[in-house]
């Protein structure tokens, strides 16, 4: 029975992939670790204290309890973030231990970090396997998907929108990476005219047309993954960028605000947090953090990013403790040459809300991770993927991801709308 490793296994979205490897994995030993033990020994009570899963307390930054840990297992699933602190530790122990790596990394800079070391990992034989999630993951394979339908794809756009979940605290990992692309890096990598380039991170922005029931919808282009991984496998293309946003619209204000403070040191980066989280479960938050919120929300109805009714609207919302609807969904967009005629392909996630299979954020990652972790597992690697470092763009089939994410309740219908040409 193959051993699974999974670091940083209290988290939310990894929480998914667990369970659903718990419910259609019978032949895997699962081994859960994380550092907290309170939320470890909550996460098992959650799953029903299960026989073929062992809970274990753990630092990933002792390589001596790493190195215990790791001996013996076939895959390691890194959930734990920030990834620029904790994907280097990681597999430095997987090299050792001559183990395959795979992660749900959303940073762009760290993403390239590993990306840089492919062939000092390729020498230890061993295959690591990053952003395996939604947005890196589901964007990198969708982009793969349309790109093969093209004689000489061009340009791609990744898109993505995440709605209100309900009160729910996100974990500080999860804020830290939303503050740092909304703004608190102020800058983000794009890749424009054939080369990568500077562009101000979450101002640029544009409509986009969703699936139901967002429909178009304004996103912001920012710091992530894919406008460095994409052209990266596929140095011909001309344009890659990754746009992104939350529901609803002045939401995107308060995070521009509040994350360009945390910029320009007016607020650090755990006052934002906090503040989040205390917004998110229906509470204030503080003053301090209101008032570059506010700013940031204000300046969107300047610019006609959002009209004044729906900020009034999300002000009052927030002082009643009311919630909206979920609204949320994936876009990627691939233009070329097809036949000799220019076209763009757009493939959209299928509609989301509740009772759907990406309901939360924490679905639309977790649900991949699984599909693709157990492709890692059984084999479904190309002999020339087997040794390095790779994307899910790189190394995915895209027929195969789809069949194991049915092995784990996920139809192809469920997931995506049919490609089409706009």
């Amino acid at each position: 029975m193959p051993n699974v490793l999974i670091i940083g296994g209290a988290g939310d979205m990894v929480t998914v992939t667990i369970q659903a490897m718990l419910e259609h994995d019978e032949d895997v030993h699962l081994i859960i670790v994380d550092f907290d033990p309170d939320k470890l020994d909550q996460k098992r009570r959650y799953h029903g204290n299960p026989s073929k899963a062992a809970f274990v307390q753990g630092d990933l930054f002792d390589k001596n309890r790493m190195n215990e840990l790791m001996s013996g297992s076939d895959l390691v699933l890194n959930a734990a973030g920030p990834y620029y602190k904790t994907a280097s530790p990681v597999l430095e122990v997987c090299m050792h231990q001559k183990v395959n790596y795979c992660d749900l990394n959303d940073e762009a800079d760290s993403s390239m970090e590993l990306i840089n070391m492919h062939e000092q990992i390729k020498k230890t034989g061993i295959g690591a396997y990053i952003g395996n999630g939604a947005s890196p993951g589901l964007t990198n394979i969708w982009a793969k998907e349309l790109m093969e339908e093209l004689d000489e794809p061009e340009g791609v756009d990744t898109i993505w929108c995440t709605g209100d979940e309900g009160p729910i605290p996100y974990g500080r990992a999860v804020l830290a990476h939303t503050v740092g692309i909304c703004g608190g890096h102020k800058e983000a990598l794009s890749y424009k005219n054939g080369r990568t380039t500077r562009i101000p991170s979450f101002v640029l922005g544009e409509k986009v047309r969703f699936s139901q029931p967002l429909g178009e919808y304004m996103v912001y282009e920012l710091a992530h993954p894919e406008p460095l991984t994409i052209p990266y496998f596929y140095p011909r293309l001309k344009q890659v960028r990754n746009l992104g946003g939350v529901h609803p619209q002045p939401q995107n204000g308060l995070l521009r605000g509040v994350s360009q403070a945390v910029y320009n040191n007016n607020l650090t980066m755990d006052e934002v947090i906090d503040f989040i989280q205390a917004i998110n479960v229906g509470k204030f938050g503080s003053m301090k953090c209101w008032k570059y919120a506010w700013a940031g929300m204000r300046q969107q109805v300047k610019t006609g990013e959002c009209r004044s009714s729906d900020f009034w609207q999300f002000v009052w919302k927030g002082l009643r403790g009311k919630r909206y609807e979920y609204r949320g969904g994936i876009v990627v967009r691939v233009w070329g040459r097809k036949g000799g005629r220019a076209v763009t392909l757009v493939r959209r996630s299928a509609a989301s809300g509740p009772g759907k299979p990406f309901y939360t954020m924490a679905q639309a990652t977790g649900a991949p991770f699984a599909a693709l972790s157990r492709m890692i597992l059984d084999g479904k690697v190309a002999p020339q993927h087997e040794r390095g470092v790779f994307s899910s763009e790189a190394w995915v089939d895209v027929n195969t991801f789809y069949q194991y994410m049915e092995r784990y309740g996920v139809q192809k219908s469920q997931l995506v709308e049919p490609i089409v040409e706009e």
